[in-house]
């Protein structure tokens, strides 16, 4: 039995070499394994870093843009405001040199309805003048 038992000792030395290498095998497989999944998680860690960034930046304009919205609006009211107490100021000014646009309108009509029967009198009496010298000089 001396050599059916080297044999088997044989035998199984061969396969604790193979379980060995099939050991190794699995662990370098799964350092590699561990490996990429700890690249993986730094690379989510930076992508969300950035991430965080842009948005602490987005934030920060949007704030920026928010404030000077305000001020220009604040700015806009005040304008409009100081412009609304401009015109109340002046509206008896404004409302009087309509009055004296209208009357301007008015005289001016009143002239041209002054010139037209002013013609036509003068015509009138230019016909009459003529009717009387034919008449006067019997031609």
């Amino acid at each position: 039995m001396g050599d059916a038992g080297a044999q088997q000792l044989d035998l199984i030395v061969r396969m604790l070499e193979r379980l060995e290498r099939r050991m190794d095998d699995m662990e370098s497989s799964a350092r590699e394994s561990r490996g990429r999944m700890h690249q993986r998680l730094d690379d989510q860690a930076a992508s969300i870093a950035e991430l965080r960034t842009d948005f602490e930046v987005a934030a920060t304009i949007a704030e920026q843009q928010r404030q000077g919205v305000e001020a220009l609006a604040e700015k806009h009211f005040d304008t409009a405001k100081a412009i609304g107490e401009r015109i109340d100021k002046l509206q008896p000014d404004i409302d009087q040199w309509r009055q004296m646009r209208k009357l301007g309108y008015g005289f001016s009509g009143l002239l041209v309805a002054l010139g037209i029967s002013g013609s036509a009198f003068i015509v009138y009496l230019g016909e009459t003048a003529r009717a009387i010298a034919r008449k006067w000089l019997g031609v």
